[in-house]
């Protein structure tokens, strides 16, 4: 459903939003995400084309986010690395799929993206929870089952 770089992309973000108080260089990113430098680095420049990250240069330089950065919506990273037709796209991959002609799990799939559409269009960035906290929250549901 969505590109590898918009995977890397919500992962990049969550990253900053775990370190709000410095920047962060692309080769710590990189190695912290195990994501190519040189892929990471495109993303990264797409996104601070279109004010959803922040950069600055020199040796105090990195990517970081503002206030502003943080109260873009997260839909905001589909849109700018994969484009909001990628919700259009069929599950399967058929290429005829649509509402007149469906794949079998067309109804199924309607009804998870009208929710993650929601979801995504709702909620800002600065409410991404990072990774190791919902890591932390499985560990604890799991010992309390």
């Amino acid at each position: 459903m969505l590109s590898r770089a918009t995977k890397y992309a919500f992962r990049a973000v969550s990253y900053l939003t775990k370190n709000p108080e410095r920047k962060i260089v692309i080769k710590e990113m990189s190695e912290e995400l195990d994501i190519p430098n040189a892929f990471l680095a495109k993303i990264l420049q797409k996104l601070v084309k279109n004010d959803i990250v922040s950069s600055s240069k020199g040796p105090n330089g990195g990517f970081y986010l503002s206030e502003l950065n943080r109260k873009k919506r997260i839909i905001s990273i589909v849109e700018v690395i994969d484009g909001l037709h990628k919700f259009d796209e069929c599950f399967l991959e058929h290429t005829g799929c649509d509402e007149s002609n469906p794949c079998i799990i067309h109804q199924a799939y309607s009804y998870f993206k009208l929710i993650v559409l929601e979801d995504l269009s709702t909620k800002t960035i600065e409410e991404i929870v990072p990774l190791e906290e919902i890591n932390l929250l499985e560990k604890k549901n799991s010992v309390s089952s």
